[in-house]
């Protein structure tokens, strides 16, 4: 491993933090830097083909999700900084517990995954188009999901894969996140008017 000060700029980056340990990790197109105790190590990650667009911590803190303008979200171990496996999908969420993993892909479809099985368990249709942004809830029954180009933000029921509301925001959707409740959510995004 060689320690090396980097000038970084548009990166997307995470953090996890426990009591002793700060990390956070920059993907740029298919480089992890993984920065701890002021220190940053370079690791080269050859799991992606395209640009990495997407990043999500597990919950223990353990594992990286990358999504992938490949059309693939990949699980890392964060020790190894190996793939674990391989999910269609171009960005996606962990679940509150971790035992699942969301996915969306350019297809318009939304799939949850077993986190360690790899198994395919239900998928999420009726989207438009492209699903840019995808969530759980805290509670983890919920998924939100949204669309960058309609505006269109969509809850979803985890356990039967029905959606529940659709929501026209008139923005181009971004970000969602819920409240610790799970009964709001707040969107990050730009008017499609441009104007924004």
């Amino acid at each position: 491993m060689r320690n090396e000060k980097l000038g970084i700029r548009n990166n997307q980056s995470v953090m996890s933090v426990s009591a002793r340990l700060l990390a956070v990790l920059f993907l740029l197109s298919g480089l992890c830097l993984n920065a701890v105790a002021q220190e940053v190590a370079v690791y080269p990650q050859m799991g992606h083909t395209d640009w990495v667009v997407k990043v999500a911590f597990s919950p223990n803190g353990k594992h990286v999700l990358s999504g992938s303008e490949d059309g693939t979200s990949k699980l890392w171990d964060i020790n190894t900084g190996k793939v674990i496996r391989t999910f269609l999908g171009r960005g996606g969420s962990f679940s509150p517990d971790g035992k699942h993993v969301i996915t969306y892909s350019s297809d318009k479809t939304i799939k949850l995954w077993d986190t360690n099985t790899g198994r395919e368990i239900r998928i999420f249709s009726g989207h438009e188009n492209w699903i840019d942004s995808i969530t759980f809830s805290p509670d983890g029954k919920k998924i939100l999901s949204g669309s960058f180009r309609d505006g269109l933000i969509k809850l979803w029921d985890i356990n039967t894969g029905r959606e529940i509301k659709t929501f026209s925001s008139n923005t181009k959707v971004k970000s969602l996140i819920f409240s610790p409740d799970s009964r709001q959510f707040i969107s990050i995004a730009r008017s499609l008017s441009g104007l924004g």
